[in-house]
């Protein structure tokens, strides 16, 4: 049984004749022998005879029932039948049988990249499980200009604006029906950039370039947001960071504050997947990933000067000729030693297969015999430490000639 509790106003044309004296009476009513609503309602002692309006105050469907259809049970007080007489042949009653069932419909607008940064194409798709998208009359706006009106035209692209500015999506989807859906949403586009670095990588001295990650090595991370809200820009100290690495979050590195993350490097991936989400303390979001892979140990010969140190513009590879004395320095390029070799490696020197010594490690002089020549196999095997994967060799051919 379906029950719904509503008022009876009943307003008399002669008010004053109303007395305060009210009574309670009961309406209830049938229809195919089925209960389906019940009110309560009241009436004034006096002024029953004169014309009044009796108001239904609901917010359901209003029904007329037919007058043969209807059996209304009352109390026993003869005043009260009096009213309900005085009903059933002023008025035409409208009962609600049922409520209203307005359909509700429901849709998303999708955005792909979910958080796209600043100057980025997006795609914005209508979404609906509720209606039929592809027969419905789609119409697009973009900061409350039109953009395309078209029967299934359920998605559209655009390129995101700067920092601060900000895109307003409405779409407007008319069914065959008549009915309406409207939805719409604000791309506020922040962004974030990363920034890596070695921590431990070995360069030489006023080297120029990136020192380069060798297997297990440390890396330092550093996002640079460029966050903003009521057009003021947000300290990267008020935002928070969750940091993931191949999508397992760092929880110690992640935090409000956290924009630089430390680890190392995972010996069993060949790529390592490094990503931040930012979110500011409105909600709004950034990401970024950057994929960071470590470098076989690379060491390389330069010609060594005794006084000014290695020659770094030129690197001597496969072979080389020479007729004199020469120095060679090895520079192990993806050491991680953090730029100190002799505590982080050890160098094996050895000539035509036999073993050498050098007062240096990574630094060799070599002095031909007199009136001679031939060539010989120089090679070095060089393997970290600390660190037993990262291992390296290098060769080279030495062609002399000190014949007079």
């Amino acid at each position: 049984m379906m029950k719904k509790i509503l008022n009876f106003f009943i307003n008399d044309v002669e008010r004053e004749q109303w007395k305060s004296n009210l009574f309670i009476f009961r309406v209830e009513v049938r229809s195919d022998q089925r209960s389906f609503a019940r009110f309560g309602g009241r009436r004034a002692e006096n002024g029953v005879g004169k014309n009044f309006l009796l108001k239904i105050i609901c917010d359901l469907k209003r029904i007329a029932i037919p007058r043969s259809l209807l059996s209304i049970c009352t109390s026993k007080s003869s005043s009260i039948k009096h009213l309900v007489n005085l009903l059933r042949i002023s008025f035409i009653l409208f009962i609600i049988l049922t409520p209203v069932t307005h359909a509700e419909f429901t849709g998303t607008i999708n955005i792909d990249p979910p958080n796209p940064s600043t100057y980025q194409a997006v795609t914005a798709t209508l979404q609906s499980f509720s209606f039929n998208v592809d027969n419905s009359l789609i119409t697009w706006y973009l900061d409350n200009k039109l953009i395309v009106s078209e029967i299934g035209k359920k998605q559209i692209s655009l390129t995101t604006k700067g920092i601060g500015q900000t895109t307003t999506i409405k779409v407007q989807a008319k069914m065959a029906d008549g009915n309406v859906f409207e939805a719409s949403m604000t791309l506020a586009p922040q962004s974030v950039d990363l920034s890596w670095e070695a921590t431990e990588g070995y360069v030489p001295p006023f080297y120029e370039g990136k020192a380069m990650p060798g297997e297990s090595s440390q890396i330092k991370v550093v996002a640079v947001p460029s966050f903003s809200s009521s057009g003021k820009p947000i300290a990267p100290e008020n935002l928070s960071y969750e940091w993931f690495v191949d999508d397992g979050k760092l929880e110690d590195q992640s935090g409000r504050g956290k924009n630089v993350a430390f680890l190392n490097l995972d010996y069993l991936s060949n790529d390592n997947v490094i990503r931040v989400d930012v979110t500011s303390d409105d909600g709004s979001t950034a990401e970024n990933t950057v994929t960071i892979s470590p470098y076989k140990l690379d060491p390389i010969f330069y010609f060594n000067d005794p006084i000014l140190g290695p020659d770094f513009s030129k690197a001597i590879e496969d072979r080389f000729e020479t007729t004199k004395e020469f120095s060679l320095a090895l520079v192990p390029y993806g050491l991680s030693s953090s730029n100190n070799i002799k505590d982080y490696s050890s160098f094996s020197w050895s000539l035509d297969g036999l073993p050498i010594d050098t007062p240096a490690d990574n630094v060799l002089s070599l002095r031909p015999t007199d009136n001679s020549y031939g060539s010989k196999s120089l090679s070095v095997n060089i393997e970290n430490t600390k660190r037993m994967l990262q291992k390296g060799v290098a060769s080279l051919q030495i062609v002399f000639d000190t014949r007079n």
